[in-house]
């Protein structure tokens, strides 16, 4: 997970983009360290379950690889100024139990997402 969330995070910020600044490569070798960067919940085993994050100057997208958090129960990027289409990739997040995108700028359908994934079954 920690290598997910580190390819996640140029696509978000983008040329412009302040956020996610403490999202860094450890030098510690702690295999959690991950689990302290702003935004990122995970649980005993250092699997990312929540992610977080609203409020934050992002430029960017939210790229296919979001799919690659396969323990993401919440994902929360409210009002970040996120832009594009959201992934059909994310219809395969199965543990996704709580999704808020809202204040973004996305463009598209996303029902075939919500069809496919958890989130109708609530």
């Amino acid at each position: 997970d920690p290598d997910v969330l580190l390819n996640l995070k140029n696509p978000m910020t983008g040329s412009r983009g302040l956020g996610l600044d403490n999202w860094q490569p450890s030098s510690s070798f702690s295999p959690s360290a991950h689990c302290s960067f702003y935004g990122v919940t995970c649980d005993g085993e250092s699997r990312v379950t929540a992610l977080k994050v609203t409020n934050v100057p992002l430029f960017g997208y939210l790229p296919p690889e979001i799919v690659l958090l396969n323990k993401l129960v919440n994902l929360t990027i409210a009002c970040d100024n996120l832009t594009g289409k959201l992934p059909a990739e994310m219809a395969n997040l199965t543990s996704l139990k709580l999704l808020n995108i809202s204040h973004n700028v996305f463009n598209g359908r996303f029902r075939e997402i919500v069809r496919r994934s958890t989130l109708q079954k609530r």
